[in-house]
């Protein structure tokens, strides 16, 4: 994520940890990786999902039919965006639960980025990429004096 983090700051595309002080009912998108999948059977049919870039986690809420209406991108997706709404649900004083406040982003729309890690290896240059001059892709420098074991790091996953 850290590599392809200034292609999306250029997007407007916030990081996990940013959400926590967002303001609520602010319009928001977010990237990261899947990590869970939650649907209690106390919640109405909402969906919860657990979302993870460099920073964080973040809280996702899909209401019954945005999740049917993107459930491909959420299931099989394995980078995703998220785009939706701020949502802070303060604690009531006295109340059952955990102090403090919760902060979900309520999805809208989710377009799938799975094929953006490609990017780093197909010698297509983003923004802030580390690109040549030409746009070719900047080759790769291995740490360290060379020795007689030094691996070229290209090709290296």
């Amino acid at each position: 994520m850290e590599l392809l983090r200034p292609r999306y700051a250029g997007l407007g595309i916030r990081t996990c940890a940013s959400l926590q002080t967002a303001v609520d009912g602010v319009r928001a998108s977010v990237i990261g990786v899947v990590l869970a999948h939650q649907r209690p059977e106390n919640a109405g049919g909402v969906v919860f999902l657990t979302l993870e870039d460099e920073t964080g986690t973040a809280s996702i809420m899909f209401w019954p039919s945005v999740f049917e209406k993107h459930r491909a991108a959420v299931m099989e997706g394995r980078l995703v965006r998220i785009e939706g709404r701020v949502q802070r649900l303060e604690a009531r004083p006295g109340g059952r639960g955990s102090s403090g406040s919760a902060v979900h982003l309520v999805a809208v729309r989710i377009p799938d980025q799975t094929p953006d890690p490609k990017r780093l290896t197909d010698g297509q240059p983003s923004p802030g990429s580390g690109a040549g001059p030409r746009g070719e892709p900047a080759r790769p420098q291995a740490a360290g004096p060379p020795g007689p074991r030094r691996v070229p790091l290209a090709g290296f996953h």
